[in-house]
């Protein structure tokens, strides 16, 4: 007697893999960018006076200053922002910028440096983007760094305040012998990103797609459906079994 299997009536598991692998994309893939943190105003508005970055090597004096912030989640940065202005004495158009780490509450390490040259008398802001991915870790404390201290020729920056009147983590640092930081009004910036790792109800998510992915998997190696139609053999017999 031979047989022929034919496709079962019933619809496979797999066709339900899809959806699933649809709900873990959307549960895994990185919110959109966005602000980590910002002191500025609506319509980004800042203050007209700030903390002063400078340094006189006539004197061999240099005054560095930094702004604290605390990561609300893990991110990556795209782009930090700052309100900066030359006053007129200043025979420098020029600082430094850094977003550095936090070491016992001051500065630590600089995660990237950018020399920012090119700045006016108007105040505006002055934005600079990574040129290295830069994690943030939710929880912990970062610090936004102008440092004036290498440079070899009179420089007077002005960095606004921020105007919304909040206080903040404020360091200074002069002449490079040490950082002291207080809670006072901030200098106006912004820091930029996008959430690096989901979130935990995005990471629930994602673990119930998998299960339900792993389960649909598993049902169908276990079950193969299956209609079985014989053909007549030469003493006509006929039968059909249907999945089992």
């Amino acid at each position: 007697m031979r047989i022929s299997i034919q496709p079962s009536s019933k619809k496979s598991p797999f066709l339900l893999a899809p959806a699933t692998l649809l709900i873990v994309f959307f549960a895994v893939t990185p919110a959109p960018a966005g602000t980590i943190f910002s002191n500025f105003g609506p319509g980004n508005q800042y203050d007209s006076y700030g903390w002063i970055v400078s340094a006189v090597p006539e004197y061999q004096f240099s005054h560095t200053v930094a702004m604290g912030f605390t990561a609300g989640a893990n991110y990556t940065v795209t782009q930090i922002g700052v309100a900066l202005r030359v006053e007129a004495a200043s025979d420098s158009n020029s600082i430094m910028l850094s977003i550095d780490d936090s070491l016992d509450g001051v500065p630590g390490t600089p995660l990237e440096t950018w020399d920012v040259a090119g700045l006016s008398e108007t105040s505006g802001i002055v934005t600079v983007t990574p040129l290295t991915q830069i994690d943030l870790v939710a929880g912990m404390q970062y610090w936004i760094v102008g440092d004036a201290s290498q440079s070899n020729i009179l420089t007077i920056i002005d960095w606004e305040n921020s105007n919304l009147g909040n206080l903040g983590a404020v360091s200074e640092n002069d002449n490079g012998v040490g950082w002291s930081s207080s809670e006072n009004t901030q200098s106006a910036f912004d820091v930029q990103g996008f959430i690096s790792t989901p979130d935990p109800a995005c990471i629930l998510l994602a673990t119930v797609g998998l299960g339900l992915l792993l389960l649909v998997r598993q049902m169908s190696c276990s079950s193969f459906d299956f209609d079985v139609v014989p053909r007549p053999d030469s003493e006509g017999a006929k039968w059909q079994r249907n999945s089992f």
